[in-house]
């Protein structure tokens, strides 16, 4: 400031006089119960909006088409929603890895209730595999839970992979 002053300098001077005048003001301590975090599904659409913007600019046909299926598998909400017992596993090709998009790659959805699974590349063919193969007459209903978060579908898989887990233990312990 003093600097300013001296060379007369209009901008600086009255830049760090708001500058100064702002540590006068009492701010709130930081604390993370007050810290609220961008919900997961927002921070998500809102990346996928900044990568379909990506798609105007490529140029290769075939990438395109690649980049396309890999936005549309980005956000597996949906298709987790339908059935508390489906978990999906993501693997980034290389191309997926230096292009920042992990949904390039294959895909591995599992039943954690019968102990099945497919993958393939293409999520949506995979949901329709597991609806027309392994879903169907299945004694586990779909469900629709709009209203639960990415973060809670996940706990409640986790939750169901253990008891599944400690089910087969206490099978395999009944066999032997």
């Amino acid at each position: 400031l003093k600097l300013a002053q001296e060379i007369e300098h209009t901008f600086y001077v009255r830049k760090f006089n708001e500058m100064l005048s702002m540590l006068e003001e009492d701010f709130e301590e930081f604390s993370l119960e007050k810290y609220q975090e961008l919900p997961i599904e927002e921070a998500l659409k809102d990346e996928i909006e900044m990568l379909k913007m990506n798609i105007k600019s490529i140029s290769n046909g075939h990438r395109k088409k690649v980049y396309t299926v890999a936005l549309n598998d980005l956000d597996p909400t949906d298709f987790l929603k339908s059935c508390k017992y489906l978990a999906i596993k993501y693997n980034p090709s290389p191309v997926g890895i230096s292009m920042v998009l992990y949904s390039i790659g294959g895909k591995i959805v599992m039943c954690l209730n019968k102990e099945k699974y497919s993958s393939s590349a293409n999520l949506s063919s995979l949901r329709k595999y597991f609806e027309d193969k392994i879903c169907y007459n299945c004694v586990f209903e779909w469900i629709n839970n709009s209203n639960k978060t990415l973060s809670e579908i996940r706990g409640i898989m986790e939750k169901m992979k253990e008891e599944i887990k400690e089910n087969k233990e206490k099978w395999d312990k009944k066999e032997n």
